[in-house]
């Protein structure tokens, strides 16, 4: 019993469907900020150390899954992701004491590099931790050729907007999703 989920951009059509959709009772969930970053004039004031590996071990990705509170049944899905992915895959980690605290990846598609899925334990978030991590893929990337990046990043996650127009990432568009419980 799946219910239908709706992606509404700007591109939609019909230009309306958003306004349809709501009236027939589509709630509107998970707005996000899709953004931006020329890399050719990014500047970096630091010398980064989160790890980027362009090869995920298993301990990886037993680590992130525990980050990202994935249940067996998503890593496992997240996993043939990966392994289906043909494009250059990043894999990001901090460690502190043996413990990832931080981790995400990245994909490298021609010169461009998408950012996913960066996390930070909750312990240790506040502390740059974010900022080192999304610096350090930025500069790891653009050793392999990447001009621009972009991510997407909820509406609702203040400090990730915040740290992200700090590194200079500027929002192209927003999207959401429409859903109706049965």
């Amino acid at each position: 019993d799946l219910c239908p989920v709706f992606k509404i951009s700007p591109l939609v059509h019909p230009r309306d469907l958003d306004e349809i959709l709501e009236g027939r009772g589509y709630e509107k969930e998970a707005t996000t900020s899709v953004q931006s970053l020329n890399l050719n004039i990014f500047e970096i004031s630091s010398t980064p150390q989160t790890g980027v590996a362009e090869n995920a071990c298993a301990t990886w990705l037993e680590d992130y899954a525990k980050l990202q509170m994935m249940d067996d049944q998503e890593k496992r899905c997240f996993a043939l992701i990966l392994g289906q992915t043909a494009a250059m895959i990043f894999y990001l980690s901090l460690q502190e004491n043996g413990k990832m605290v931080a981790a995400g990846l990245s994909i490298l598609e021609g010169d461009h590099v998408g950012l996913y899925g960066l996390i930070t334990d909750s312990d240790h978030r506040g502390k740059g931790i974010d900022k080192e991590m999304v610096v350090n893929v930025l500069c790891h990337a653009r050793k392999f050729g990447a001009n621009l990046a972009y991510l997407q990043v909820l509406l609702k996650n203040d400090s990730a907007l915040r740290l992200y127009s700090r590194l200079g990432f500027r929002e192209c568009y927003h999207y959401w999703y429409r859903t109706i419980q049965n």
